[in-house]
């Protein structure tokens, strides 16, 4: 068991302007050196677009150029002219303690952000929060 579990937040800016369905509209190339574990995903906008739809986005785990993975059950989704513009979720399938997905720099890990579906008109000012907790092992 752990004595003190210490965690932090990565933020994933994925564009201060309107967004786009982009596949790998950005990345968190985890360092070298570093091994963690990603807790849960957070999505923050700064508007939600006008028209019909949502803003929907996946979060892909990638180790040693491998093709990524999702880490997440179901991708996060902020509907059209939603008033709450944040939604976070656990990761899916975590493993160890803390429960989560792990990373590792010295694999070569990334965490990539796919933008799946904006609304007719886009959203805007979207970021991505990963809660993670360092491991020492």
């Amino acid at each position: 068991m752990l004595d003190r579990i210490r965690k932090f937040v990565v933020t994933i800016v994925l564009g201060p302007d309107t967004l786009a369905a982009v596949v790998g509209a950005a990345t968190w190339a985890v360092p070298a050196g570093f091994k963690g574990r990603v807790l849960s995903a957070a999505l923050s906008l700064r508007t939600t677009g006008t028209t019909s739809g949502a803003t929907t986005v996946d979060v892909n785990k990638a180790t040693g150029g491998a093709a990524p993975a999702t880490i997440l059950s179901t991708p996060l989704s902020i509907a059209f002219g939603a008033t709450v513009k944040s939604v976070k979720a656990k990761v899916a399938g975590g493993t160890g303690e803390p429960n989560g997905v792990p990373v590792d720099g010295d694999n070569g890990d990334t965490i990539t952000v796919d933008v799946d579906a904006v609304p007719g008109v886009a959203s805007a000012g979207g970021q991505l929060f990963l809660e993670v907790a360092v491991t020492d092992v």
